[in-house]
This record gives structure tokens, sequence and C-alpha cells, in this order.
């Protein structure tokens, strides 16, 4: 597996981790605080700055 190809596998793995985390803040709107929400928000926050670095890196190397 080459670069590129280990660079995909983790956009991959990371936007599953962004389905999770809709799902999560979906379920924590009916019974979730406040601090649960945005834990999840800043945890996809985090997600989707890895994934436009990773995306950045592709782009740049192909």
């Amino acid at each position: 597996m080459d670069d590129t190809d280990d660079l995909v596998e983790r956009l991959l793995v990371l936007a599953g981790g962004l389905m999770e985390d809709a799902s999560t803040v979906a379920v924590l709107r009916e019974s979730g605080s406040v601090d649960q929400r945005l834990a999840v928000v800043q945890q996809a926050a985090r997600d989707v700055g890895a994934l436009v670095e990773a995306i950045a890196v592709i782009r740049r190397d192909t």
C-alpha cells in the first residue's frame, strides 16, 4: 500500500467518525446535556480538520 492509499484509508476512517458523530448528536439532542453535545461537535471539528489536511496532502502528491 502506498502513501496515497494510506491517506485514502485515513479519509475513510475519518468520514466514518463524522457519521458516528452525527448519529451521536441526533441521540444527544433528545437526552444529552449541552456539554455532551459540545464535546461531540468539538470532536467532529477535529475530524473535519484532519480530513482537510489529508485531502490537501493527496492533492499535493498526485
